[in-house]
């Protein structure tokens, strides 16, 4: 089965759509192309980069329909930026055609332009704008013409068969993978301080967590590790605050490093689908508060200690009772007893059984 992936991002890009894509086309077969928005035209081996210019959706599209006369199957990863396109084109040339959602998109662009600030499952009651109306009448063209929709959670899965009213037969669910046996330096190091680490941007709630931390009482430092829009907001709101330090982007290493000898590490966002931070907690045995808005499966779930996004005294308690020695012991036995793993190899397994079920 020949399949052209159509990306919104593709490495050198960092993202987790970027990651994901990447880590996929490595599996899959050899004839497996892709194409992606990205800094200028051109191809590279078995994927195709359209510019992110003026013209990039109708250039994003014409490179779309000239590779899918190749193809047997269109695997879009998104929406609208690849989604819109994918569909168009799969009924132009009558191709099969699947998207993957990973994320929402336009709830995460509400939040933030500062439009909204609640979480991923309560967004849909709310009522929308012209803006919104006019997003949500593109998802519900490409979900109504999609031949299969992958999900990587089936807590969102369950949220869009509501809203968007889909076909569950046409919706499947491939959790992303969970490696948590990364190799590098475990240690149980009491004197380390609190991360967080991801994006700065206003979804992932870091203004809270600054508040939270200045009202802590602790010899601990907070390290904020990212880079983001919102960086400059959140180190005036840290009012140099010498306890509170930003990092910048770290490379993975580095990351994994830096959680290794820290503390504990505190994902506060207004909600995560399926968070690879709190897998690489996991990893490296490392205590993550995490926000209770997470689209993981109830097993998964039972084994973070969970805070609520909207209230600061939630977070504050949270943070106060793990660094209570006791507190902190039971929830470290508790990551270390986690005894799962899901590899590359089921996830490409479980995407080549529900392609073929399509022909």
């Amino acid at each position: 089965m020949k399949i052209l992936i159509a990306s919104g991002t593709f490495p050198p890009e960092v993202s987790g759509q970027a990651w994901y894509v990447s880590n996929l086309i490595k599996r899959l077969n050899s004839e497996t192309k892709v194409i992606s928005y990205g800094g200028q035209n051109k191809v590279e081996g078995s994927v195709t980069f359209v510019a992110r210019d003026k013209l990039r959706f109708f250039n994003y599209f014409k490179n779309l329909s000239r590779l899918s006369k190749q193809v047997d199957l269109i695997y879009a990863h998104d929406l609208f930026s690849s989604g819109l396109p994918s569909v168009l084109v799969s009924k132009i040339k009558s191709k099969k055609i699947a998207v993957r959602i990973g994320g929402d998109f336009l709830w995460e662009k509400m939040v933030n332009l500062g439009k909204c600030k609640v979480p991923l499952s309560s967004y849909y009651d709310k009522p929308k704008s012209l803006f919104e109306k006019f997003y949500l009448l593109i998802y519900k063209f490409v979900l109504s013409n999609c031949d299969l929709i992958i999900f990587n959670t089936d807590w969102q899965r369950q949220l869009y068969s509501k809203v968007f009213k889909l076909d569950l037969k046409k919706t499947a669910v491939i959790e992303n993978p969970i490696d948590i046996s990364l190799n590098t330096n475990q240690s149980e190091n009491l004197e380390g301080d609190i991360i967080y680490a991801g994006r700065l941007i206003p979804l992932k709630n870091i203004d809270k967590l600054i508040n939270v931390f200045k009202k802590i009482k602790t010899t601990k430092d907070l390290f904020i590790i990212g880079d983001g829009p919102q960086k400059k907001e959140l180190e005036k709101l840290a009012d140099d605050n010498e306890k509170i330090k930003f990092l910048g982007k770290l490379n993975q290493k580095e990351l994994h490093e830096k959680i290794s000898n820290c503390y504990m590490v505190v994902l506060p966002s207004l909600s995560e689908l399926s968070p690879n931070l709190a897998y690489e907690c996991l990893a490296l045995k490392k205590p993550i508060l995490l926000t209770k808005e997470v689209g993981f499966r109830p097993e998964v779930k039972e084994i973070f200690e969970l805070i609520d996004p909207l209230s600061q005294d939630d977070i504050k308690d949270k943070i106060e009772s793990l660094l209570k020695k006791e507190n902190y012991q039971s929830y470290l036995d508790k990551i270390k007893s986690a005894s799962f793993n899901r590899g590359w190899q089921e996830v490409t397994q479980e995407h080549q059984e529900l392609f073929k079920k399509l022909f």
